[in-house]
């Protein structure tokens, strides 16, 4: 269930200023091993973290969750619920290597370990 967070705040100036409030992690993952169209018996869970790198409980906006190398089968977009947007009915179509990749408005993404779509 390894999974790459980053967090900090980010700006850039490019003739308007845009931030990046925190990240997104995953606190839980599907199995890294799985069949193709079966839905996960573990879903993914997000938290949105504030830049401090705590999660951020007055966050209530969209979560997105895609897949990298594998299509990506659900509702992949639900509202965090104090900072965590929790994921059901999910599951990955085709076969190969894939990741899972969280995002939100204005945060860094977070990316799942490698997942083997079988």
């Amino acid at each position: 269930m390894t999974a790459l967070s980053l967090s900090m705040t980010f700006c850039q100036m490019d003739g308007r200023l845009w931030c990046l409030q925190g990240s997104t992690q995953f606190s839980q993952l599907p199995a890294l091993s799985l069949l193709s169209g079966v839905v996960f018996l573990s879903q993914p869970i997000v938290q949105v973290l504030g830049p401090t790198g705590l999660l951020d409980t007055s966050y209530t906006g969209p979560v997105t969750l895609t897949a990298t190398g594998a299509t990506l089968n659900g509702t992949t977009t639900v509202l965090a619920v104090a900072g965590v947007a929790t994921f059901v009915g999910l599951s990955l179509s085709g076969s190969g290597t894939a990741n899972l990749v969280a995002t939100a408005p204005q945060r860094l993404v977070a990316v799942s370990a490698n997942i083997t779509v079988a």
